[in-house]
């Protein structure tokens, strides 16, 4: 038997010499999207699940409105030992499976530090925990989401960790799964060494490249669009506009509103860029985000004048005596499926 050389555990010098170029093999197989980035020889008895310590996940999304402080505010409450029966979806295959989770620490940071300003300026909830339950990220991504909506306070993240308070579950729509990213496992030094090579790191940063400049050309093509809608000049047509008759009535079945003389007088023509958001968005099929459906008791309650906008019907109810929402029925909502 060969002794085990100081890199590896359970692996000698000698071995290591007789592998194959794994990367080179397994990365000439994916698509330029996934990259494996090193290897290393693990001892027998190894699982890479129980072994794991703790995990690291980063939820990426894009700033526009958001209140990204009452979201800090929510994700810190959520930092420490708290029975997150209300942020998972529950595994009926595990009945005897607890729900309390440990999170270690929970920001809310830009990705890129010199673009915090613009809304379209990409941020991420990073997430370091020793274990997580099935869906608890995306559930937890979903209600951050309602708070930097201010639908609600930052005080709902407490209310639903107390779950002899929060007694039932909310009804709510968990976040998309496609920004989710699952960015680092942490294992104990002794039992994994990762030491990944230039050669590879070489390769995998020239085709990421590559990859990051044909999104980046996408992404400021659809900018482009959009700087072009707000630059036109926009007018106004009421319900009695025949050549808009058509329309406003494609609008009613969809759900839309019209224009009427008690948003913009009519005839008026003005800059896209001067029509007031809330008013765009009623133009909007299906413009309204679902909110979230309280059940089970009052939900907690919040000074809304210390808000900092206008503060939505569900989140005034919070401020005020609490929620009292009816109770939300499964086909109900527009929020992505989950997968």
């Amino acid at each position: 038997a060969r002794a085990p050389g100081p890199t590896h555990p359970g692996c000698s010098d000698e071995d290591l010499k007789s592998e194959l170029p794994y990367m080179q093999m397994i990365n000439g197989c994916l698509p330029s999207a996934i990259r494996a980035v090193s290897w290393c020889p693990v001892l027998p008895h190894f699982n890479a699940r129980f072994a794991c310590s703790s995990r690291s996940y980063r939820y990426f999304f894009v700033k526009g409105h958001y209140d990204v402080e009452a979201m800090r505010d929510g994700a810190h409450r959520l930092v420490g030992e708290h029975d997150f029966m209300h942020f998972c979806k529950v595994d009926t295959s595990k009945p005897n499976m607890t729900t309390k989770r440990k999170i270690l620490s929970f920001e809310v940071e830009p990705v890129i530090k010199d673009s915090v300003d613009s809304p379209y300026s990409i941020w991420a909830f990073e997430i370091h925990a020793t274990a997580f339950l099935w869906h608890q990220v995306r559930a937890m991504a979903a209600i951050l989401f309602t708070l930097g909506r201010r639908e609600h306070p930052p005080e709902v993240v407490s209310w639903m960790l107390d779950t002899k308070k929060c007694t039932v579950k909310p009804a709510y729509s968990i976040a998309s799964d496609e920004p989710l990213l699952l960015s680092h496992c942490h294992f104990p030094p002794d039992l994994v060494n990762f030491l990944p090579s230039i050669a590879t790191h070489s390769r995998n940063d020239s085709v990421l490249d590559s990859l990051c400049s044909q999104v980046l050309c996408r992404g400021a093509l659809v900018v482009a669009m959009r700087q072009s809608l707000s630059g036109r000049d926009v007018v106004s047509a009421g319900e009695k506009d025949p050549r808009s008759a058509k329309r406003h009535e494609a609008d009613k079945t969809a759900g839309a509103a019209s224009e009427t003389a008690e948003d913009i007088p009519l005839g008026q023509t003005l800059k896209f860029t001067d029509v007031p958001l809330l008013i765009r968005q009623s133009f909007i099929p299906g413009h309204k985000r679902p909110s979230l459906i309280l059940l089970g008791g009052t939900g907690p309650k919040a000074d809304a004048a210390t808000r900092s906008a206008p503060t939505p019907p569900a989140a005034e109810a919070a401020a005020g005596n609490g929620l009292h929402l009816k109770r939300k029925r499964p086909d109900e909502g527009g929020a992505a499926p989950e997968s």
